[in-house]
């Protein structure tokens, strides 16, 4: 597979490389760009994936319903890529991770939200529509974060929260969980009686020789657990609108399905199927594009190995969360990147609290791309020293 060979997307709508888009988040922008902002990869899918769908598919995009074979292609990868067992019947088809969080939030009664920051943007939303939504902040080490376990367990009491939203693993940084970590986070909960409620669609992408352990580990002990996830992070899916959500508590997901169900609301034909070919198909694929992603993690590492950036370099996935303490003003130094240099960044402000002088950087592009666009940053990082 050619990770070198990018998709040419700059004129199919794609946010990542859209124009008008990015005008409305950057301003004005030199004409070259290097979009290392939107969370998803400029390659391709292998073109026997796509025809596979395609014959699965047979053409037909009217009313349906998943078969066995769509569950069982999620319940064999978790076995596989987990080793964990997944009943069939543990398996809610929904449509993106973002959009189950909010069934599972109005299918709580009075929820009072609870996450460790920095986290997630998204989860902000929370608060707009369905209750409050309190920050515990993250422990910043020479190891990475750590979880503040004691802090955790008193603002759970504290702010009588009943709903955390956990990254697993951690997004903004990449870092992986480990399995201890996780155990003391599934006590606490189980304790104070909070559901746990687990993004986990980073998962697919860990590194070469870090261990992922999903929360579905966890049901046998506390059965107030829900895992949202999806092939979309590490297959490029992400405008299907297909995903899924795990528990092993039926009754609480039939609560979920009842939300989705008043909206009329169900899993995309098209999503589903590439959920089920690139679970059973796309393994090697995915090898190769690990091999690729790690290579861009450790080229982002030497070229911005300079005075002023602190790297967390990341376990999982192909973006890179970086400290700039010497600026000030992070939002400011992302448009003027981006109006001297065409390189695109994500702004730490972009994450709920305790991102001040951080940005992200999304490596899945070319390497020759990431390599052009980085030296660029690298130059003008220096002039404003």
């Amino acid at each position: 597979m050619n990770f070198d060979k990018i998709m040419a997307r700059d004129a199919n709508g794609s946010k990542k490389w859209n124009r008008s888009y990015i005008e409305t988040r950057f301003g004005e922008t030199p004409e070259t760009i290097y979009p290392f902002f939107i969370a998803d990869m400029d390659f391709s899918l292998p073109e026997t994936i796509h025809k596979q769908v395609m014959k699965e598919l047979e053409g037909d995009f009217g009313y349906f319903d998943l078969g066995a074979s769509y569950f069982e292609s999620i319940a064999n990868w978790y076995k596989e890529t987990k080793q964990v067992t997944i009943k069939n019947d543990w398996i809610l088809p929904s449509v993106g991770t973002v959009s189950s969080i909010h069934f599972i939030s109005k299918a709580v009664n009075n929820p009072i939200f609870g996450t460790l920051t920095p986290i997630y943007g998204a989860f902000d939303k929370m608060t707009d529509y369905y209750g409050d939504l309190h920050s515990i902040p993250l422990l910043e080490t020479n190891k990475g974060y750590e979880i503040p376990f004691d802090l955790l367990e008193k603002e759970l009491v504290d702010k009588k929260i009943n709903v955390l939203l956990f990254c697993n693993p951690h997004n903004p940084s990449g870092k992986i969980w480990s399995k201890e970590e996780l155990t003391k986070v599934v006590q606490i909960c189980q304790e104070h009686g909070v559901l746990l409620v687990s993004d986990e669609i980073h998962s697919d992408l860990c590194h070469q020789g870090d261990q992922f352990y999903s929360l579905a580990h966890f049901f046998s002990e506390y059965s107030e657990i829900l895992i949202c996830s999806s092939p979309n992070k590490a297959f490029n899916l992400s405008g299907l609108n297909s995903s899924y959500v795990i528990s092993s508590n039926l009754k609480l997901l039939q609560q979920v399905k009842v939300e989705q169900d008043k909206l009329h609301v169900s899993v995309n034909r098209i999503g589903a199927k590439y959920t089920e070919v690139v679970y059973r198909e796309g393994t090697e694929w995915l090898e190769e594009l690990k091999r690729y992603l790690e290579d861009n993690v450790t080229l982002l590492n030497k070229l911005l190995n300079i005075e002023g950036f602190e790297i967390e370099r990341p376990s999982s996935g192909y973006l890179v969360w970086i400290k700039l303490p010497k600026i000030e003003d992070i939002d400011q130094f992302v448009l003027d990147v981006a109006l001297n240099t065409g390189v695109l960044l994500e702004s730490g402000s972009r994450f709920i609290d305790n991102y001040d002088g951080f940005i992200r950087i999304n490596v899945a592009t070319s390497r020759e791309l990431l390599k052009e666009g980085l030296e660029k940053l690298t130059r003008y990082y220096k002039t404003i020293k």
